[in-house]
């Protein structure tokens, strides 16, 4: 004689009731059974606050690398200014050579760009030739500064 079984099995093995299901009121906190399937509210709740965490640790990363690439891009902006300044000191005679200070604006950064000349340093015909630019960004003040010497050929 068959024993008529109320539990089914889903496709992962997990037993499944068929059997109608009573109300239970107050009925507290249930163990587990062996072999039954499902997550409970607590277990649900443990995972979303790990993926919550892992969300807002990335989003920090995030926002700091991005902010790391913006700075980057300053100061590739700062030393192109810089070698711009340079060569057009470099294309003026030996002696017109003179310091000069602009303005250049890149998105919303300003640069200020200031060419000093020292004449006979470090020895005589030569001149100590320094591009420095500064700018303000989120990170605050910044500057560079690139020294060159140039030095006078004469023919013979």
């Amino acid at each position: 004689m068959k024993s008529t079984n109320s539990l089914a099995r889903d496709v992962h093995g997990c037993s499944i009731s068929t059997a109608p299901r009573r109300r239970r009121f107050f009925a507290g906190s249930r163990r587990r059974r062996l072999g039954q399937c499902g997550t409970t509210l607590v277990e649900s709740v443990v995972a979303l606050g790990l993926l919550a965490a892992g969300a807002a640790t990335t989003g920090n990363f995030l926002v700091q690398q991005i902010r790391r690439g913006s700075n980057n891009s300053n100061y590739t902006t700062a030393y192109a200014l810089a070698a711009e300044s340079l060569e057009s000191m470099r294309a003026k005679r030996f002696a017109d050579m003179d310091g000069s200070e602009s303005t250049v604006r890149q998105g919303d950064v300003v640069f200020h760009v200031t060419t000093q000349v020292r004449d006979g340093h470090p020895t005589r015909n030569l001149k100590e030739i320094t591009a420095t630019v500064t700018w303000n960004d989120p990170s605050g003040s910044n500057s560079i500064s690139v020294p060159v010497l140039y030095t006078e050929i004469s023919g013979a």
